[in-house]
């Protein structure tokens, strides 16, 4: 996909609700940064994290695991909070602190 439709400005993976009984469903979140770096992404936002309790990790777990695989990776990551507005300008970073540590 990378390949023949990249880069994209922007991907949103999923990357919330995993267990290891549901691998084939969903992706954890390291996996989630690798398949923003394999379609060529050049900005993620995770989502599907913050949804209904499906799993048994904690609320904050999946996006805190995808911030430091993404910083691990070298991934750009935005986490904008729940109802904010994302200009599509190109101009992306994280914040000093995180909504969901407030």
């Amino acid at each position: 996909i990378g390949k023949k439709y990249g880069p994209f400005d922007m991907t949103l993976m999923e990357g919330g609700q995993y267990d290891r009984r549901w691998s084939e469903i969903h992706m954890t979140p390291e996996q989630s940064v690798q398949a923003h770096k394999d379609v060529k992404g050049k900005n993620m936002m995770l989502i599907h994290w913050g949804a209904f309790t499906l799993a048994y990790h904690g609320w904050k777990e999946p996006i805190e695991r995808a911030l430091k695989e993404a910083e691990k990776k070298d991934a750009n990551m935005i986490a904008p909070a729940i109802g904010e507005t994302v200009l599509l300008n190109g101009q992306y970073s994280l914040p000093e602190s995180f909504w969901w540590d407030m």
